[in-house]
């Protein structure tokens, strides 16, 4: 029955990343037809877009073409865009410094036009990266900002900001120990991802809504959102997302004494982490395998993992 509902769930994500690049596709013709830079512009951003949704990394020469656009033009708008975009490459790089350097570039860009979606989208990835930096207070702040500057509800694209704030949310009260905060959160992730049918919202929502039943005692209810995400997990392209998954998984693993189940998990943490050379994914994978090596009294692999973390 678990083998079923695996597949189920598969197909479903499979169904809307055909959907998403059957988009893709149509706007890339869209793209050979057009030499009008403003058009491009807004043609590569819904790609970049699209991408980014659907959990698939962003790339690069996309990035440089809008840049060089955005320059010739001397648009303030759409530079704040592209440091929005150069970010969030840097971002999923693990490269926390950089990625910061530009966020933050992209705000006065943003107010100086008042464009709340991308006030709002900058603030929201800042927070990001100060989860990554473990520095949950100043992450707070900016989901705060990024909230008291989502656009109007009318706005075509107001679910897709919700969501962010609504994740970050949820995370910073896991964090944090807040459990019942954590929960509504949770659920409101859940019903705007189902809504706006992105994968990587919708595998957001499910190992966080793990994470919290965690908290709760539920381990019945936190497996199943578990499960869930396993299910849609090879979609996923963000190595970050990825290691976000694993840190909530493995800690519902150890917390329920399951812990050759943890460590099979954070070995395959670390070996992403070798594979991509991120190191926000060494840090968690080596701390991880540390804290489990310790459980299990296997002191020199505990030592070992201590020193790389």
């Amino acid at each position: 029955m678990k083998k079923i509902f695996l597949i189920f769930c598969f197909l479903i994500s499979a169904q809307t990343l055909l959907a998403n690049n059957k988009l893709i596709d149509s706007l890339r013709t869209e793209l050979e037809r057009t030499d009008n830079p403003a058009q491009r512009f807004y043609i590569l951003n819904r790609i970049s877009d699209i991408k980014n949704f659907q959990a698939d990394k962003i790339d690069s020469a996309i990035v440089v073409e809008m840049l060089n656009i955005a320059e010739e033009l001397n648009n303030d708008s759409l530079m704040a865009v592209c440091y929005n975009l150069i970010g969030l490459y840097f971002f999923n790089k693990g490269d926390n410094n950089t990625s910061l350097e530009y966020l933050i570039k992209g705000i006065p860009l943003a107010e100086k036009v008042n464009d709340k979606r991308r006030i709002s989208s900058l603030y929201f990835d800042i927070s990001m990266v100060y989860f990554n930096l473990y520095s949950y207070e100043e992450a707070y702040k900016n989901i705060l900002k990024g909230g008291e500057n989502l656009p109007d509800r009318s706005f075509q694209f107001y679910d897709y900001m919700l969501v962010q704030y609504q994740r970050n949310m949820t995370m910073y009260f896991i964090f944090t120990n807040q459990t019942d905060s954590a929960l509504k959160y949770a659920q409101e992730l859940l019903e705007t991802s189902k809504r706006i049918k992105s994968i990587l919202f919708e595998f957001a929502a499910m190992y966080l809504n793990g994470s919290v039943y965690t908290m709760t005692g539920n381990n019945e209810k936190a497996e199943l959102y578990f499960n869930k995400a396993i299910a849609i997990s090879d979609s996923i392209k963000s190595q970050e997302e990825k290691m976000k998954f694993y840190e909530s998984y493995i800690e519902y693993l150890i917390k329920n004494n399951k812990t050759n189940e943890a460590l099979e998990q954070a070995r395959q943490l670390m070996n992403l982490a070798i594979q991509t050379n991120d190191i926000n994914l060494k840090m968690s994978g080596s701390g991880y395998l540390r804290l489990i090596y310790d459980k299990m009294n296997n002191t020199d692999s505990a030592y070992y993992y201590s020193k790389i973390e």
